[in-house]
């Protein structure tokens, strides 16, 4: 197995205050390239909406929280309209989506496929990939 490492090479400001997930997101979806899986949990600002852009364009995946369990929704909901994200979800199927990721099964919920939100494309071709028929 090949070893990726990436850094941050400079403390510039790319948003407000300090951007940390997009610098992240973007080094590593080029150094994983297609093997990663990005979440953007709760908080403010819209931190991380390109660096799952980034992530969607080397094939990995993005999941957002909801909106529902989210104390601050202004970072899933910037990532939500990049177009990048694959799921919505709340917080407690987030670990149970990671999980079936990672080992190549649906992402369900309560026995139904859930699909990307946003639109057929990659997504959907994927999850009919992994065995779930249902459309979106």
């Amino acid at each position: 197995m090949r070893r990726a490492i990436w850094t941050k090479s400079s403390a510039v400001a790319l948003c407000y205050p300090w951007s940390s997930a997009d610098p992240l997101l973007e080094s590593a979806a080029g150094a994983f390239d297609g093997r990663l899986v990005a979440v953007v949990l709760t908080g403010a600002g819209s931190d991380g909406a390109a660096g799952v852009r980034s992530v969607k364009a080397h094939g990995g995946v993005v999941i957002a929280q909801d909106r529902e369990t989210s104390e601050h929704w202004s970072m899933p909901e910037a990532a939500v309209k990049s177009g990048a994200v694959d799921y919505v979800l709340p917080l407690d199927a987030i670990g149970p989506a990671l999980d079936a990721i990672v080992h190549d099964r649906p992402v369900v919920d309560g026995g139904d496929c859930l699909f990307g939100s946003f639109g057929e494309g990659p997504t959907e071709r994927q999850h009919r990939g992994r065995g779930c028929s249902r459309n979106p």
